[in-house]
């Protein structure tokens, strides 16, 4: 027989594409765009990489990962929190429709992107 994916698991491969891009682009900003070395013995660090060289300041460059970073971690838990919805019963009282599963979504998001507007 053949299987139809339904909504369930669009709405989590959405999820898990989301996720990924944003980890691609924070991966791309830790290796080429702004590459951080270590000084030691100083508790401090240069940043070499594209960003520099197109004139990103250091600010800007942490604004970029805390950003990114950010997202990567409210995505993750988007994930894991929509799997979880999905394994929970009909019935059971923390079982969330559609519209409070996306208020969750936007809750997590806003909460995880609040150290870097205020960084900003």
């Amino acid at each position: 027989t053949h299987l139809k994916s339904g909504s369930v698991s669009r709405h989590y491969a959405r999820c898990l594409t989301v996720l990924q891009t944003v980890l691609m682009l924070y991966s791309a900003n830790c290796t080429i765009v702004s590459i951080p070395f270590v000084l030691f013995p100083c508790k401090g660090l240069y940043v070499r990489g594209l960003g520099v060289y197109l004139g990103l300041s250091a600010h800007g460059g942490l604004v970029i990962y805390m950003l990114l970073l950010s997202g990567a971690c409210a995505w993750f838990n988007c994930c894991m929190f929509y799997r979880h919805q999905v394994i929970l019963p009909w019935e059971h009282r923390f079982k969330l429709k559609n519209k409070g599963i996306f208020l969750a979504y936007f809750i997590m998001n806003a909460v995880m992107f609040v150290n870097p507007i205020i960084l900003i």
